[in-house]
């Protein structure tokens, strides 16, 4: 057994004890598809790994169907959530916790059940409908997306909502905004929305 595999069977250990809220193994990640999101709880390995030891950072987030461009909304990767984060450590930093080969994966579960239940889950609630990130991307605040994307998510969930009025407001917020090629092309795409 290696460290890779402890993780990877406390993984499981944990796919069974958030099964009753929805939640789908896909290897190292936890999924749950609801009716207006995708929740991810994904550990992601450091590269600096060895057969005999590793650390790992839980990182969590949802995904908007309607919102996504990724090619498997089966198998969502962190890197393509519309939102989230990543559990910190004491420090306030995000944390890294290890994993050494001797280690039973049952008590690595346990730490992991602690963080998901201390951390996650609470994260995960309050982002649940496509409202949920209306008001957040309205505060100005947009956690894994730069402003610009924060920009036309906001158009694009607005516009599916018929709040046409809101759509224009944030139309000019990019027109200020449109002095690079990315925000260029998130102008034209809400632009594309009419309305």
């Amino acid at each position: 057994m290696s460290a890779t595999s402890v993780l990877t069977a406390a993984v499981g250990v944990m796919a069974s004890v958030l099964k009753p809220l929805g939640f789908e193994r896909r290897g190292l990640k936890l999924v749950r598809t609801g009716d207006e999101v995708i929740s991810l709880i994904e550990l992601q390995p450091s590269r600096q790994k060895t057969a005999e030891s590793l650390t790992f950072v839980v990182n969590y987030g949802v995904v908007v169907p309607s919102l996504f461009l990724g090619r498997d909304l089966k198998k969502p990767e962190y890197t393509q959530c519309h939102w989230g984060g990543r559990v910190a450590g004491v420090d306030g930093k995000e944390g890294w916790w290890p994993v050494r080969v001797d280690d039973a994966p049952e008590q690595v579960a346990v730490k992991l059940k602690e963080l998901v239940d201390s951390n996650v889950l609470p994260a995960l609630e309050g982002k649940q409908r496509e409202a949920d990130l209306i008001a957040l991307w309205k505060t100005g605040r947009g956690p894994l997306l730069v402003e610009a994307q924060r920009l036309q998510c906001l158009a694009q969930l607005l516009h599916r909502a018929g709040r046409y009025q809101e759509v224009a407001e944030v139309r000019a917020q990019l027109e200020q905004k449109a002095v690079n090629p990315f925000a260029v092309r998130a102008l034209e795409k809400v632009k594309a929305l009419g309305g």
